[in-house]
């Protein structure tokens, strides 16, 4: 699994040498987001995006040209941009002359955009005028069909082709083969360095659904095995002197897990703290 690289990046179209230069903290987050928006069609730089549709993915490279720590990522781009030509249209795609990725408003500016908000509410004739506009309004056969191709063209952002994914699909393979092989959730977490809420969304097949599909149920089942085994251990370690804190860490579960099933099963935790106190 790649880690997080922050750097000063380079999009190239091998059919005619124009460039795209950027800045990321994540490279391979904005790798992967790239070539999903421009597969869609939704990438927010025109330039780049006409030019992706013209000559094809095949076309398109990109490389880091240069690993830096963050505070130097604007100086760093406003240096590439230049020395690449990116703004001149003759030679690159960039679009504004960069060196502004990184940097915040400022208070005052935060603050004008804020009270230009405020106020903007929406009298009731026109709630009611919106509301008859789409009373009785059907969808079209026609409508669903566009709507259910649409979803099925956007199946490009599954898996690692998500922007938001943390794990690669061959990672995401390995971490299940790993877990039906008797690995637990801790084990994976400190193997492919993710959190548990990562590993939680690929046990319950919401995440990564199209990898090893037929293994999904028997994986969701042994992992709903292992949390029952896991949680029955809660109750007989509180009784016999383990703390809270203590056997969240031991079993490698949230505190306030341990806290809820001591209270389903009506666990006087406040008579057994003070007793082990004593």
């Amino acid at each position: 699994m790649v880690s997080k690289i922050s750097c000063i990046y380079k999009i190239t179209n091998t059919a005619n040498g124009k460039v795209y230069i950027g800045q990321t903290v994540n490279y391979r987050k904005r790798k992967v987001g790239h070539f999903s928006y421009l597969r869609r069609n939704a990438h927010r730089n025109c330039y780049l995006q006409n030019s992706f549709n013209k000559y094809g993915e095949s076309s398109f490279e990109i490389e880091i040209i240069k690993e830096c720590n963050i505070d130097e990522l604007d100086k760093l781009e406003i240096f590439y941009m230049k020395k690449y030509n990116s703004n001149d249209r003759a030679h690159g795609y960039n679009m504004l002359i960069g060196g502004t990725t990184n940097k915040s408003f400022p208070d005052y500016i935060r603050k004008k955009m804020s009270l230009s908000q405020k106020g903007r509410i929406i009298s009731e004739e026109h709630r009611k005028r919106i509301g008859e506009g789409h009373r009785g309004k059907t969808i079209s056969p026609e409508a669903i069909e566009k709507s259910n191709k649409t979803k099925k063209d956007n199946q490009i952002q599954w898996g690692e082709t998500n922007p938001n994914a943390v794990l690669s699909n061959d990672d995401v393979r390995k971490l299940i083969e790993d877990m039906l092989n008797g690995l637990t959730v801790e084990d994976v977490m400190k193997k492919y360095k993710c959190s548990r809420q990562t590993v939680y969304g690929i046990t319950r097949n919401r995440t990564y659904k199209a990898i090893l599909p037929d293994y999904r149920d028997k994986l969701y089942n042994l992992n709903e095995e292992n949390k029952e085994k896991t949680l029955s251990k809660i109750i007989p370690m509180y009784l016999n002197g383990f703390s809270q804190s203590q056997i969240s860490k031991e079993l490698g579960i949230a505190r306030r897990t341990v806290s809820k099933v001591l209270k389903e099963n009506n666990i006087n935790t406040r008579l057994y703290k003070n007793q082990f106190r004593s």
